[in-house]
């Protein structure tokens, strides 16, 4: 089977130099596919959100299946793999490894019970669910790796990745979210504090969580 072979022969260094040379040759010719990732276009620590797996150029590819990875060692965890309704309509599922970084969409639809070789098309794929670390301060890039297409006949499809989601992290000391932290968010937590106003989402405000604003007001790291 073409996936089984794709993933044994990975990690080989020619293989991977010819992959390269070939997918730069069809993205030139504009010929390529590309599977992109979207998302909101903020995330706070601790938060849960999804993600979407898309797919363009496919249009006279008969793109039958696709596998691709997604990053893992930051943290982020993935969970709930779906199809899509459109990649449900051309009888297709999507199946992931036990951590479900790695996913592969393919003609064995379970919830309808059906095999199919239809081709897909363009539009979202596959829907993840994403779970931030609670300590997380960097931006999370979701690049794809791995791309590995196969045609309703067996061959090899190229499929490369297109414009990269990248998610920032709001800092958690800008308790009002326009982008820093000053004086502003100091006086939100004391006026919180004093109850004279509400209290930030997602936040405890009592005196220490006063003092962490300020330090980080200040130039400072927020610890919150």
């Amino acid at each position: 089977m073409y996936f089984s072979s794709a993933i044994t022969d990975r990690g080989t260094m020619v293989p991977m130099r010819l992959t390269a040379v070939l997918l730069l040759g069809w993205a030139v010719l504009g010929m390529a596919q590309t599977l992109t990732v979207t998302g909101p276009p903020t995330a706070a620590p601790g938060s849960t959100f999804q993600i979407q797996i898309n797919l363009a150029g496919t249009t006279g590819q008969n793109l039958a299946d696709l596998e691709w990875s997604l990053p893992t060692g930051n943290g982020v965890t993935y969970s709930a793999p779906t199809v899509t309704p459109g990649g449900a309509a051309a009888g297709k599922g999507v199946f992931c490894t036990t951590d479900n970084s790695t996913c592969v969409v393919v003609g064995l639809n379970q919830a309808a019970n059906t095999v199919s070789n239809n081709a897909v098309s363009d539009g979202g794929l596959a829907v993840l669910s994403v779970t931030m670390p609670a300590s997380i301060t960097a931006p999370v890039p979701f690049t794809v790796s791995n791309l590995v297409g196969a045609s309703t006949l067996g061959a090899a499809v190229p499929i490369i990745p297109g414009t990269l989601y990248t998610i920032p992290v709001p800092n958690k000391c800008d308790v009002n979210g326009d982008g820093k932290v000053d004086g502003l968010d100091v006086g939100i937590m004391l006026n919180a504090l004093l109850g004279k106003g509400a209290c930030p989402a997602g936040l405890t405000c009592n005196f220490a969580s006063l003092i962490k604003v300020l330090i980080a007001a200040t130039g400072g790291a927020c610890t919150l």
